[in-house]
């Protein structure tokens, strides 16, 4: 969460694109909905509270995006740029294959389920930091924690300080996204929006050159 534009940078061998729109539209100390949705790899939207915010043409964002260095909303990196979340998310999903939203949507009111090509889900409304889609296992960095304070469902959400905290995935073929179709998203609660950077870090290529 930044003071200045927001930026969702595309990568996989070396930058493949990027959208970006006015981090004015980031609320403060309340929940929003970020998703961005891929069409066959070239094709891009970001919606915030389920309204098209930015879209347009990226090139093929490559087939070596295998693995998930620092879990997006979460560590953002590039450019030899690194800042951090100041605030909480919850429900963050990626989902390898599938266009979730197509169009202007609802935010979902409910904690989101894994869907048949859910690659992770972290939905944080339990007493853990957990992939509820049982195919990851992941690190915590920092003093990265769940939190009962600010909550969208259940009883917690995951907190970040906004000073190195963030969660950490291992390589794996269920985020090589090639040229297909796949989406992410996740709410967040933002406690400042003081900063720079980019506003998420999804993936790293194969050589961990690029972490956009």
């Amino acid at each position: 969460c930044f003071s200045d534009a927001t930026t969702v940078y595309f990568s996989g061998s070396s930058d493949s694109g990027s959208l970006t729109f006015s981090a004015s539209l980031i609320p403060v100390k309340q929940w929003f909905h970020l998703a961005w949705v891929i069409t066959s790899g070239t094709s891009a939207v970001v919606y915030l509270n389920g309204v098209s915010v930015a879209s347009g043409s990226i090139n093929a964002v490559g087939s070596n995006t295998s693995y998930i260095t620092v879990l997006g909303t979460i560590r953002s990196g590039g450019g030899g740029i690194y800042s951090y979340l100041n605030g909480f998310s919850s429900n963050f999903r990626i989902v390898k294959g599938s266009q979730v939203y197509t169009s202007a949507f609802t935010p979902p009111t409910a904690p989101l389920t894994p869907t048949p090509n859910t690659s992770l889900l972290l939905s944080a409304t339990n007493s853990a930091i957990l992939d509820q889609s049982m195919m990851n296992d992941l690190e915590t960095v920092g003093n990265a924690q769940i939190s009962t304070s600010v909550v969208k469902y259940g009883t917690a959400s995951m907190y970040f300080d906004g000073s190195g905290d963030g969660l950490v995935g291992t390589v794996s073929p269920l985020f090589d996204f090639g040229s297909g179709s796949f989406t992410v998203e996740f709410w967040a609660y933002c406690i400042s929006t003081s900063g720079q950077g980019f506003f998420a870090s999804v993936w790293g290529d194969a050589g961990e050159s690029d972490s956009n």
